[in-house]
């Protein structure tokens, strides 16, 4: 790095921007938010264009703190405009440091604009309910492309046939771009009734305009999300390798090979049933829009809080011969056969249950699915290896 920006006095702005975006900020956060590093982390790859690099981020940040005040559509969430929809799910997968970008200029947008600290009414109404958009976008931008990475990952590992690094490559993109956008429209078939809790926490009832342009518009955002990962595959695996600067995202790889490669090793002295308890409160929260009452909301807490029981190693059963055989399966497919067998049980379940003005059945379906989920991807005593991301 020293030697570049001698060599280019011009780029020492964009170099030190750069170095902060992909190297310091990433070992900040990794020390209470590991996962959040990794996304921020993501995006070293463009560094070989380094302006664009360096300004990216300041740029998307930018664009969801002022511009969607103007964009058409927007009324009273981020799902009014289908721009904004495409904008995220693109520069998301793109970079995982613009997705990071777009949710802080969002959250920032949301709590500069609405009256959400005033008193304690605003806080738990306003708040809570501007705190779950917030959430769910969170989900879009840096979880399902997080995931996606690391299923297309899990997937490519197996292709030991696959020598080159071009075809391997080729190869990681088109995967990608299969499983990313059906994770977006998974997304989108699911925030119809996520969210309904934005609306009801004020008090007031849920808007068609905030689900319209997802339930009518959602293959628009899979094509655009399948291009992006087409892109961000032949860019990263193709194209970057060849340029000059190649060798400065290696640089900033090895600044960051210290980082833990766990995802609560840098978390450890938070007790382990307060992080189970917050994982617990999130998950259910999300999963408040299909609630009818209190029961629902304490069967949805209980089932995911025996998930996360079982996840944190209390179920041993789970970690023995079934763990061994399924891991087995690559886990592009073991996702494929969940969200299928999951749709299949969902369909059914609405059929059995289905009641006018009552989405309960749609919370059923979502837990089965979640139990499919878990039964494919058992807790282990060690992470699998296709998993263990490397920055």
């Amino acid at each position: 790095m020293t030697s570049v920006t001698a060599n280019h006095p011009r780029l020492t702005r964009a170099a030190s921007l750069n170095r902060y975006w992909y190297a310091r900020l990433p070992r900040t956060l990794s020390l209470l938010f590991p996962r959040v590093a990794r996304a921020v982390g993501d995006g070293r790859w463009a560094v070989v264009w380094a302006r664009t690099a360096a300004w990216a981020p300041v740029l998307v940040s930018l664009l969801a703190l002022f511009v969607p005040r103007t964009w058409p559509g927007t009324i009273d969430v981020f799902t009014d405009s289908l721009f904004f929809l495409i904008l995220a799910t693109t520069v998301s997968i793109l970079s995982g440091t613009l997705g990071i970008a777009l949710l802080v200029g969002n959250g920032l947008r949301e709590v500069l604009s609405h009256d959400v600290a005033s008193d304690l009414h605003a806080v738990t109404h306003e708040g809570g309910s501007r705190l779950i958009a917030w959430l769910l976008l969170s989900v879009l931008v840096v979880a399902l492309p997080q995931f996606a990475h690391l299923l297309t990952e899990a997937s490519v590992v197996r292709l030991r046939f696959l020598r080159n690094r071009e075809p391997r490559a080729v190869v990681r993109s088109l995967l990608l771009a299969v499983i990313y956008p059906c994770l977006v429209m998974a997304w989108c078939h699911a925030i119809t009734v996520l969210m309904r809790p934005v609306f009801l926490w004020t008090g007031g009832s849920p808007s068609f305009a905030a689900v319209r342009e997802t339930d009518t518009w959602w293959m628009w955002l899979v094509l655009a999300s399948a291009t992006a990962a087409v892109a961000r595959g032949i860019l990263e695996g193709v194209v970057a390798p060849r340029t000059g600067r190649a060798h400065e995202v290696e640089g900033l790889g090895h600044e960051l090979r210290p980082l833990p490669q766990l995802p609560d090793a840098a978390s450890r002295r938070v007790p382990e049933t307060l992080r189970m308890l917050l994982a617990v409160i999130g998950m259910t929260v999300l999963l408040s829009g299909t609630f009818e009452g209190g029961t629902d909301a304490l069967l949805a807490a209980a089932t995911i809080g025996v998930f996360a029981m079982l996840s944190r190693g209390l179920g041993g059963w789970l970690t023995g011969s079934w763990a061994t055989r399924v891991q087995k399966v690559p886990a592009a497919l073991r996702i494929a056969a969940a969200l299928g067998f999951g749709y299949v049980l969902a369909l059914q379940t609405l059929e059995l249950t289905w009641v006018t003005d009552s989405v309960r059945s749609v919370m059923i379906g979502t837990l089965l699915t979640l139990t499919l989920l878990f039964l494919l991807f058992p807790a282990t005593r060690s992470p699998e290896p296709a998993f263990q991301e490397s920055l």
